[in-house]
């Protein structure tokens, strides 16, 4: 059996129960269905709050030596415990609230939870009006600009802990976007890689577009759906079967940009059909235009939905589709779209 991060500072930390807090924390988050997240997460917030600029084991060690070495650390720590959990309460209801991350599994990155948590922290309540639109342009890049991944994770996260202390204090706590969002390597992402951050944001961004039923014009059942008929399906937009049929092999068969959400019941009766037959099917209802504008697709005569030949319409609603992803993506955010993303590169080939 491996020793988490977590245990080891609770193995040094009996005398005030640290672990028991967690714990309880932890268990409110139940009706969340956020209750797996790792303690140190919740530990890295609290090393945070109390003057660390990184997160990782260099911090929780120094952190849990201000325990060893200051009692009055100690016996403050035990007042502010209320605090704490207050502000990862706030933090998972606002996730949930505002971003549709209703559950530990939607959660993009667990560092997402640990800053927003220390923000919460500092803030001692919920955002105002003018620090939401700063935490929103903040979430989707972070999220969709993988920020918490790779090289750039600590810098990044020293740039956010300044970034929440302006914030929480009223100073000029605006969030900048200082490295654009490449749109091309975005968009091809693999739909199935549910742990990469930014494919976890693009569904999030999906639910924000409030995707509707083809068959009622209705909003589709996002989350605890009984009927197994109305739970959601990823669904090719192009039939991966149909375009390998076609022997249209490409990395974007299995990109986001070629995923939308549906009903199960409509996705396993559309199977390996062409979008030029089973959206015909729907055409002529009322809400067609709505439901087709909803999951971010172009109804009109000029969509690559409706071509015949496979492979240029394909090529076409790639194109089609990405331009009304990415501008939907700066009305989300709340940032110019020149502002959030680098240009993007027509794609020609597939």
């Amino acid at each position: 059996m491996t020793v988490g991060k977590a245990d080891k500072i609770f193995s040094r930390t009996t005398n005030i129960g640290l672990r028991d807090l967690v714990d309880s924390t932890r268990r409110a988050l139940i009706p969340r269905q956020y209750n797996e997240i790792k303690p140190e997460y919740f530990i890295y917030a609290m090393a945070l709050s109390k003057g660390e600029k990184e997160i990782g084991q260099r911090a929780l060690d120094r952190f849990i030596k201000k325990f060893e070495t200051h009692k009055s650390f100690k016996a403050q720590f035990k007042k502010e415990w209320k605090k704490f959990h207050k502000a990862f309460l706030l933090c998972v209801d606002f996730l949930s609230d505002e971003f549709g991350v209703s559950s530990y599994s939607l959660l993009p990155s667990d560092n997402i939870f640990t800053m927003l948590s220390f923000f919460f922290y500092l803030n001692n309540g919920n955002p105002s009006s003018a620090q939401k639109r700063e935490i929103k342009k903040w979430f989707w890049h972070t999220a969709l600009g993988e920020r918490y991944s790779g090289g750039a994770f600590a810098r990044n996260v020293a740039k956010d802990i300044t970034f929440f202390e302006k914030l929480a204090n009223k100073e000029n706590g605006k969030y900048i976007v200082d490295e654009k969002i490449n749109p091309n390597e975005l968009l091809k992402k693999e739909y199935s890689k549910t742990n990469q951050s930014a494919v976890i944001g693009y569904y999030l961004f999906l639910r924000a577009s409030r995707p509707k039923y083809l068959e009622t014009g209705e909003p589709l059942i996002l989350d605890n759906a009984l009927a197994l008929s109305n739970r959601k399906d990823k669904h090719h937009i192009f039939p991966r079967a149909l375009l390998n049929r076609k022997k249209i092999k490409t990395k974007w068969n299995n990109s986001i940009l070629n995923i939308c959400f549906l009903a199960a019941n409509e996705n396993q009766a559309i199977s390996d059909d062409k979008p030029s037959n089973y959206l015909g099917e729907y055409k002529r209802k009322r809400h067609f235009v709505t439901v087709m504008k909803s999951h971010l697709l172009p109804a009109g005569s000029d969509s690559g939905v409706w071509k015949d030949n496979l492979r240029h319409g394909f090529k076409l609603l790639l194109n089609q589709r990405a331009m009304r992803i990415l501008n939907s993506l700066s009305k989300v955010t709340g940032v110019e779209k020149h502002k959030l993303l680098e240009r993007f590169e027509e794609i020609k080939r597939v």
